[in-house]
């Protein structure tokens, strides 16, 4: 489904960073009751939240060290 929210976050995120325009986004849906992309958007602010921080390099650096043989990208 297209809401608001997710043509709000579209157009935020070609001058903001990501994750604003996810929370907008986010925000926008669930004021006009389209509760699943509320959802769709909170989860990638989420997403973002941890692509910000390094999670996924560090996750892939304990994958390592604990001997996955997942390579480290």
């Amino acid at each position: 489904m297209f809401g608001i929210g997710k043509f709000i976050n579209n157009l935020l995120d070609k001058f903001l960073p990501d994750i604003v325009g996810d929370v907008i986004g986010a925000v926008v849906d669930g004021l006009t009751g389209n509760y699943a992309g509320a959802a769709t958007n909170a989860l990638d602010a989420v997403e973002d939240v941890f692509e910000y921080a390094g999670a996924d390099r560090a996750a892939h650096g304990t994958q390592a060290v604990l001997g996955f043989t997942e390579d480290i990208v």
